[in-house]
């Protein structure tokens, strides 16, 4: 700004009405405005700071400021709210980035009243678990009175959760070393481990003697197999129990 009178050091508060302290007259005002007049006009203003984060930097005009100012106040009110990552293309409210596909968590928006505030409730809701019966060969039975052998849906973390006992049918048994086919049917592809999964759960014992420190092994392969392999020196009868309580696999 050209001053063609007046000092332009002087404190603006005593001669301007403007929030700029101290003026810096710039060459390309126009000529009619003075540093004595009632305004002066904000594209004379200079800015002399950078304000990355708002995109304000040094000899930004304080139009050019105010506007940016503006811009950014206006983002916060309408434009992007929450981005889950950088790379997020879509700007939504918190709510409705949070999600729980099977329904295992619980979450709704709480309303203070009368001030009307507002927070998000998550809550982990217990899922009812969906059981499914292992259908078992001849060569096995279920035990009277005792949960038979059952097989879950897969849990959160991909998991299959197995329970239950059964016994050698009367007439039947099972040799050293000889794995036997536990189930009539494979599990299904959803019910099925990356790699074969082992456990020993029971124990091994004939209608002549029982031997509580020896136990089937329980194996369940990628195809869905479930086989009781006697990895003992004892042969298995009717008074040997398969237990799978605690057994799980997980399927991925």
């Amino acid at each position: 700004m050209s001053c063609k009178t007046g000092n332009c050091k002087e404190s603006i508060f005593q001669n301007q009405k403007s929030i700029i302290s101290t003026p810096q007259c710039q060459d390309d005002c126009p000529e009619e405005i003075n540093c004595n007049g009632e305004i002066v006009s904000s594209d004379c203003v200079k800015i002399n700071a950078n304000l990355s984060c708002l995109e304000i930097f040094v000899n930004d005009s304080l139009t050019e400021a105010l506007t940016s100012v503006n811009d950014k106040l206006c983002d916060i009110e309408s434009g992007c709210k929450v981005k889950v990552s950088a790379d997020d293309a879509c700007c939504d409210y918190l709510y409705n980035k949070l999600t729980s596909d099977n329904q295992s968590i619980s979450i709704e928006i709480l309303t203070d009243e009368p001030s009307g505030c507002q927070k998000i409730n998550i809550e982990t809701s217990p899922s009812s678990i969906v059981w499914h019966d292992i259908n078992m060969t001849s060569t096995f039975s279920v035990i009277p009175n005792y949960q038979r052998p059952q097989y879950s849906d897969p849990d959160a973390l991909g998991r299959v959760w197995f329970r239950g006992s059964a016994t050698l049918a009367p007439s039947a048994e099972i040799l050293p070393g000889v794995p036997v086919t536990f189930a009539t049917s494979n599990l299904g592809t959803s019910y099925r481990p990356q790699f074969i999964r082992t456990t020993f759960n029971g124990r091994v014992a004939s209608t002549t003697s029982v031997n509580a420190t020896q136990v089937p092994q329980i194996l369940i392969y990628p195809t869905g197999l479930i086989q009781i392999k006697n990895s003992t020196t004892s042969k298995m009868d009717a008074k040997s129990i398969v237990c799978f309580d605690s057994f799980v696999i997980e399927t991925n």
